[in-house]
């Protein structure tokens, strides 16, 4: 059975069982649990919606400042997804522990998360954000440190308290949330996460982390010369095809 990961700018090698693994080139800005951009909605439901929106999150109320102005590059990767929005109201969530700026963008149909590295791009309807669905993970990329970390991503909001990520071992860790947004790296060989929680008016809230399962069982390389050497290992069979064109694209394996 034919099986494809979407990730972020990068190649994936599809594996067929009992066949010949080929290499194809996805959406350059596509990541799990992410919602393309969609055409407009009717101005009234815009209206309804952004006003549900605002109402849920706290940073897009507040007066917007110099740290704010959505730079051109991540404008154009949201142009990309067909997403309609208004880049003056843009607010910067926030700086990741290795000065990574994240930014929510109100579209027209929710709001879209977007980071300096690129590694997200994710847009969420409204009723996702609202329902506390809006989560979304990387796990290759070449805007990751290396191959070994994947990424999650995700919007929460007003009104939660003690946020954790919940690990596959069943360990809990806090989870840095600002400006109603996380972004947080894990290392693929470590357990990964599987749930975010938190405690919201209503009672506990439990969402799914969006990491695939297969994960910790694939190889995320960056070059033509960790290609090989996982061929060389023996922990990829030989004969994949032709390595990547350029050495900043990934290419991720997938067992099948």
């Amino acid at each position: 059975m034919l099986r494809r990961r979407r990730i972020s700018l990068g190649v994936v090698v599809l594996a067929v069982a009992a066949a010949v693994p080929t290499l194809v080139a996805l959406n350059p800005l596509a990541s799990s649990g992410a919602v393309s951009g969609r055409a407009p909605t009717a101005p009234s439901g815009q209206a309804a919606f952004a006003q549900q929106l605002t109402r849920a999150l706290a940073v897009l109320r507040r007066s917007a400042t110099s740290n704010d102005v959505l730079p051109a590059r991540l404008s154009h990767a949201l142009e990309a997804l067909h997403v309609s929005f208004d880049p003056a109201l843009a607010r910067r969530a926030l700086v990741t522990h290795t000065g990574t700026d994240v930014y929510l963008v109100p579209s027209a149909t929710g709001v879209c998360l977007v980071d300096g590295n690129l590694s997200e791009a994710s847009c969420f309807s409204t009723s996702a954000v609202l329902s506390s669905g809006a989560t979304a993970s990387v796990d290759c990329s070449p805007t990751l440190p290396n191959g070994n970390t994947i990424e999650i991503a995700g919007v929460i909001p007003d009104g939660a308290s003690n946020p954790v990520v919940v690990l596959a071992d069943g360990t809990k860790r806090p989870l840095a949330v600002e400006g109603n947004a996380y972004l947080e790296q894990f290392r693929r060989s470590d357990p990964l996460p599987s749930q975010i929680e938190w405690e919201a008016a209503t009672g506990p809230v439990a969402v799914s982390a969006r990491v695939p399962t297969d994960v910790a069982t694939e190889h995320c390389v960056a070059s033509a010369g960790e290609l090989r050497a996982l061929e060389a290992s023996g922990k990829i069979p030989p004969a994949l095809g032709h390595p990547p064109a350029e050495p900043t694209q990934t290419v991720e394996y997938n067992r099948g």
